[in-house]
């Protein structure tokens, strides 16, 4: 059975039970942030969870985070995700989850050397977790340090070769310092070597230099919304470096 499914039993079984609750509602929450299953199946049901959970418990840790979650990633009420994301650490300091969301809220703020010190603070609090070192390179990209993402991003790959956010964010610093074909290489292993994107991506490159080729990867993804993890927002940022920033907009709406 699923984790969800084990934590329904337990609220079935134990109604009075707030971190059951509140693992519930994190559970979810943290489901629909990764796209696991829609949102439209998840997010009221967190929403619903958290509430049972701070109803008989104010204190419950889980609880908070999940509400700071839908917060900031699906509601945009950053008001709301700093406050419940603050008592959530206050409550559990080492929920490297929570910091996590945390420190993306600051990135959101455009504050990314505060995001970073966080996602830090994590890894610290948590020395032998791999989630708060899996979440590093992305900050780091933030706060545009890509020699240290990279660096990051390599001693993940060098545990986890399957860690695609590693990879992918160790793709775009390689890019974003002038190495071209080691950028191309990383994104052709992320997306597997005989994909339609790595072949236009790779063919382009070649051909024509980097600005050619994300212009072609982005032109590409037009119509293949479907053939890319997280497509719109590659297919954005690929608009950018290839000079279309009206098409990166359209895009990222």
């Amino acid at each position: 059975p699923s984790v969800e499914r084990l934590l329904e039993e337990s609220v079935r079984l134990d109604p009075e039970c707030a971190a059951a609750w509140g693992a519930l509602a994190s559970n979810r929450a943290w489901q629909a942030f990764l796209g696991l299953r829609p949102h439209a199946e998840l997010l009221d049901g967190a929403r619903e969870a958290a509430r049972r959970a701070l109803a008989l418990d104010p204190n419950a840790a889980k609880a908070r985070g999940a509400l700071g979650v839908v917060s900031l990633y699906f509601d945009w009420d950053f008001a709301t995700a700093k406050e419940q994301l603050e008592r959530a650490l206050a409550l559990a300091p080492r929920d490297a989850g929570v910091r996590h969301a945390y420190s993306d809220y600051f990135v959101v703020m455009g504050r990314a050397r505060e995001s970073l010190e966080e996602v830090l603070l994590a890894r610290e609090l948590n020395p032998g977790s791999w989630q708060p070192r899996l979440f590093l390179p992305g900050h780091f990209v933030a706060a545009r340090r890509y020699r240290e993402a990279i660096c990051e991003a390599q001693a993940i790959l060098a545990s986890f070769p399957d860690a695609r956010n590693a990879r992918h964010f160790l793709a775009r610093s390689l890019w974003m310092t002038g190495r071209f074909e080691e950028a191309v290489a990383e994104l052709c292993r992320l997306w597997g070597p005989a994909s339609a994107p790595a072949r236009v991506l790779e063919d382009a490159w070649r051909e024509n230099g980097p600005g050619a080729a994300a212009k072609a990867l982005a032109l590409h993804l037009e119509g293949h919304e479907d053939t890319l993890v997280g497509s719109a927002t590659e297919a954005a940022a690929f608009s950018s470096i290839g000079g279309e920033p009206d098409r990166a907009f359209a895009w990222l709406e």
